[in-house]
């Protein structure tokens, strides 16, 4: 039986009730129906023997014995109670049903029912998040009429992230949800895999579900139960890898199976593409397309499609400038008008789709060129042919009964950079501006616009501007100044107003400017009607290049790495939110800094340039690999343990530059680069170029070498005395002139006496210690000892305790790389004009090194693994000692049998730029069954990838 729930409740709730009788088992199954059938209560009724009288009368009886077999019997009457209001329950034996809802009284099921027989509930179905119980109701049937009592449960909402590893973390949102349940499962199945999923029964928040493949799409779930009745929730998550917001440049194997990760990097997120999906309610990426490249605009349908413009890689390989991705993530392959040059804005003219840009066609049709209007099927409506402005559109909007544009165009046809139609598409009369527009938006009965130009119609308007419903001039104005010199490092960016919003009749002004309305502003800014500044101040660092309204906050994206403020506490003063932030329009501090949403991502790896509501998620695109969700903390070093898992509490911060080597011993772990800043809560004062952290990646307070007179550290390993540094620094302050090359003491003193000589006259990029030597590789072509030169081109060693310069000398014409695997070290040298790989003790004089492999371009790096080396370059193949010949296209893997290198089978789809370039790779960590590489990179292949990727097994998988 079921009843249809009102709007309150969800729709429709089905109840299964088997009674069972003593002779005979009745079924009671919910089929849905909405028929009544009516019956006397307690009157005569054909089933109860020939007479149809009443037992109890007595009147026309059969007496005898046959009198002492009889069991009393009754029509029974059923009240379920808990129904609200328009609720109905339908209760169903074989092709006759009773229906009860709120108000009725008990109502009689039509065939007699014995006292005594036994009952149950069997199950109770919910599949509209929604359940409903009848508790008490197993039992023998009564003499008297039956009342039950409903209790429904609404299905709770659920909680998920995602980790590297192929992780999904469930937690309830809210703990009381299942307070009052039996027993809670989850369940996970793939939705690019039949039949790959599990169950797991009776667990408690949170509860992880691992081993998961990355790079699938999940539908994951719980299941609540109480008493009979049953309850889902169930979502959909792409599970995706680990990605960082700025280039990793070194990786080390931990003792637990974890990696420590060094590098340039503000923070780790997500890998998406230049395009996420997002849950609102937990941030979590929904499934989506893996699409790359730079997305300039997007749309959302009335159905929940997704329309995308720009410059894009699809996983086809294919380059596309307008696409549709429909409500439920798959590629719409059937609606393709084909632009011939990036879209750079989409708007909807009613169920039209307005689409503006720098393609000079669409379909090969040049009628349509700049500016188009495409009917649902994607097919331009002829109305609009030959409308093009002349040149490329930045933006349209509706206004006043008319579609405006505004952009780069000049002259005939259009007009000076804004134009406007009609909306049956007739050219109408508008304002020019003297330079470019970029953003426009309706607010109240004025037409906002900005961009680069100074004025409007002859009257100065510097960015900002407002038309009015004629779409003339209007009178309202206020000042824009272009951005302070001092905020930034570099040269600031070009005065604009890029983008515009309206919130709470506020309008909202982004851009590149320090000052608006006579007020300090940076780059964001809120004005009320009256052209007044408001309190709002979130000062984001560098340009603001989309801002949407949503839920009472403002989701903002750009190229900035500052923004609001974030509410707890910090190691600097500096709040890293990375080119994307959620801010508050209410929550401000006393300087008007907006909180930033922590529940929503933290930012992206690059520049985020749109933003829409799509049901219960948003999208987001732009210029970026990953959405990130843990910034402070992760800047420059960050740690994932053996399972995969990031960890999210380190407190540090680090910037000026990036980690760029990192040895790791049974006390300490050793962190050089380039960075002018090291902080933290456990020291007093930051740390430059090098810092020593334990085992828990606390700093040793008590740590500190000097700084660097210029340059940096570039490498480092450690002896049983000294800590070794190679860079192409040039000495340390107030300690000495030992350049490239030098030893620190236990207390991170600088030992004076350890090499004398002024160093290698050029760059040290590897520094390794074996047993009483040292050994460097680098860019150097003499080492100065005791005032003569001695040659040493590329490879040097010295006395670990001394510092003297040994007899160790292999050469290379050209620079030269070293890992250590062992008691060994694998070399890259430059011999004969062909870079070469070999084996050598680092004992003699380097004379006799063998060479095993041979490569057709340059070799950039080694990172040693497990019994291997992992190496990279700008190289297609190697070749070896038998000539025979291995493609490899920049990064191969070699293992060591019987003192030779030998080459695996690994290989890697390339690892590439986002405009498809071979990628610059660095770091390698892992074993045979885990290889992870870290570098410079967006994609790898023609999936999004973000500076850090991990592959399963050898044959890069």
């Amino acid at each position: 039986m079921h009843f249809d729930a009102p709007q309150n409740l969800l729709s429709r709730i089905r109840l299964c009730l088997v009674i069972l009788l003593l002779s005979l088992a009745v079924s009671l199954a919910a089929c849905g129906g909405s028929s009544s059938s009516d019956s006397d209560d307690g009157g005569d009724s054909p089933g109860n023997g020939d007479n149809g009288d009443d037992g109890d009368n007595g009147d026309d009886d059969d007496d005898g014995d046959d009198d002492d077999d009889a069991v009393s019997s009754h029509e029974l009457a059923v009240t379920v109670e808990g129904l609200a209001p328009g609720q109905q329950l339908v209760l169903r034996e074989g092709d006759q049903e009773i229906v009860l809802s709120e108000n009725d009284t008990p109502v009689a099921f039509p065939e007699p029912i014995e006292a005594g027989t036994a009952f149950s509930v069997e199950r109770v179905e919910s599949p509209d998040e929604q359940a409903c119980d009848l508790p008490g109701a197993d039992g023998e049937m009564p003499e008297e009429d039956l009342t039950l009592e409903a209790l429904c449960h609404d299905a709770p909402a659920i909680f998920s992230a995602h980790t590297r590893r192929g992780e999904i973390l469930l937690d309830w949102a809210d703990g009381s949800a299942f307070a009052d349940a039996d027993q809670v499962d989850v369940f996970w199945e793939s939705q690019d895999d039949a039949g790959l999923g599990d169950q797991a029964n009776n667990v408690s928040p949170p509860f992880a579900i691992d081993g998961l493949t990355i790079g699938h799409d999940w539908t994951v779930g719980v299941r609540a139960h109480y008493g009979n009745a049953s309850v889902a929730t169930r979502v959909d998550r792409r599970v995706a890898e680990l990605g960082f917001a700025g280039p990793v440049h070194v990786l080390r194997s931990l003792a637990d199976g974890g990696l420590l990760i060094g590098g340039e990097f503000a923070g780790t997120g997500l890998v998406s593409g230049a395009v996420a999906r997002m849950d609102q309610r937990d941030a979590a990426l929904q499934p989506f397309p893996e699409i790359t490249g730079e997305i300039q605009t997007l749309a959302v349908g009335p159905d929940g499609d997704v329309f995308l413009g720009g410059d894009m890689r699809l996983p086809s390989e294919e380059t596309a400038y307008l696409i549709r991705v429909t409500a439920d993530g798959n590629l719409d392959k059937d609606w393709a008008p084909a632009a011939d040059a990036p879209v750079r804005h989409l708007e909807w003219l009613d169920e039209d789709l307005v689409v503006a840009g720098e393609f000079q066609g669409l379909d090969g049709d040049n009628a349509h060129a700049y500016l188009s209007v495409l009917d649902s099927d994607g097919n331009p409506l002829p109305q609009w042919a030959n409308t093009s402005p002349g040149g490329p559109v930045s933006t349209t909007t509706v206004f006043a009964d008319h579609l405006v544009a505004g952009g780069e165009f000049q002259g005939e046809p259009a007009g000076d950079f804004l134009a406007a139609w009609t909306l049956e598409g007739e050219a109408a009369d508008i304002a020019a501006a003297d330079g470019p527009v970029e953003t426009l938006a309706s607010w109240g009965e004025r037409l906002m616009v900005g961009g680069f130009f100074s004025a409007i119609d002859g009257s100065d308007r510097d960015y900002l501007a407002a038309l009015n419903t004629s779409l003339e001039l209007d009178d309202w104005s206020v000042e824009v100044r272009g951005p302070n010199s001092d905020d930034y490092e570099g040269l600031p960016p070009l005065p604009a107003v890029r983008s515009l919003a309206v919130h709470d009749d506020d309008l909202i002004v982004g851009g590149s400017f320090g000052e608006i309305a006579g007020e300090t502003r940076r780059n964001l800014a809120r004005i009320n009607s009256e052209g007044e500044t408001q309190a709002w101040n979130p000062a984001p660092d560098h340009i603001v290049d989309h801002i949407l309204a949503h839920e009472g906050d403002l989701i903002v994206g750009g190229n900035f790495r500052d923004i609001g403020r974030l509410d707890r506490p910090l190691p600097t003063d500096h709040y890293r939110v990375a080119h994307l932030a959620r801010l508050s329009s209410d929550d401000l501090d006393d300087d008007g800094r907006p909180l930033v949403r922590e529940d929503f991502a933290l930012g992206a790896d690059g520049a985020v340039l749109a933003a829409a509501v799509a049901d219960d998620s948003l999208v987001l695109a732009g210029r970026m690999s990953s959405i990130s969700y843990w910034l402070d903390g992760a800047s420059g070093i960050t740690v994932l343990d053996g399972q995969g898992r990031l960890k999210t509490d380190l407190n540090h911060f680090l910037g000026g530059g990036g980690v760029r080597d990192i040895r790791v011993d049974e006390d300490w772990a050793w962190v050089v680069g380039d960075f002018e800043r090291f902080s933290h809560p456990a020291i007093s004062q930051t740390r430059q170029f090098a810092v020593r952290l334990d085992h828990e990646f606390e700093p040793d307070p008590d740590w500190r070498i000097p700084r660097p007179s210029e340059g940096g550290l570039l490498s480092t390993d450690h002896s049983d005395s000294h800590l070794i540094l190679g860079g192409d620094f040039d000495g340390f302050v107030l300690q000495g002139s030992v350049d490239r090359l030098a030893a620190m003491d236990a207390n991170g003193n600088l030992d004076g006496g350890w090499r004398m000589g002024d160093g290698p006259d050029g760059r040290v990029r590897d520094v390794h210690v074996l047993g009483n030597r040292v050994h460097v590789a680098g860019e150097f072509n003499a080492v100065r000892e005791n005032d003569e030169d001695e040659v040493r081109q590329g490879l040097a060693a010295f006395d670990a305790g001394t510092g003297e310069l040994l007899g160790w000398a292999p050469g290379s014409e050209e620079g030269a790389r070293m890992t250590r695997i062992g008691d060994e070290l694998a070399l890259a040298w430059r011999e004969n004009g062909s870079w070469r790989l070999g084996l050598d003790d680092g004992e003699g004089d380097g004379d006799a090194i063998s060479s095993d492999f041979r490569a057709d371009g340059r070799i950039t790096g080694l990172s040693h693994i497990d019994d291997g080396i992992v190496v990279f370059g700008r190289f297609e193949n190697l070749t070896d000692d038998q000539d025979q010949s291995h493609t490899r296209d920049g990064i191969a893997l070699l293992q060591v049998e019987n003192g030779s290198l030998v080459i695996a089978p690994f290989q890697p789809p390339q690892l590439l730029s986002a405009s498809g370039q071979s990628a610059a790779l660095e770091a390698a960590a892992g074993d045979a069954s885990l290889i992870c590489l870290g570098g410079s990179f967006q994609r790898q292949g023609e999936r999004p990838a973000a500076n850090f990727h991990c592959f399963e097994d050898a044959d890069g998988g």
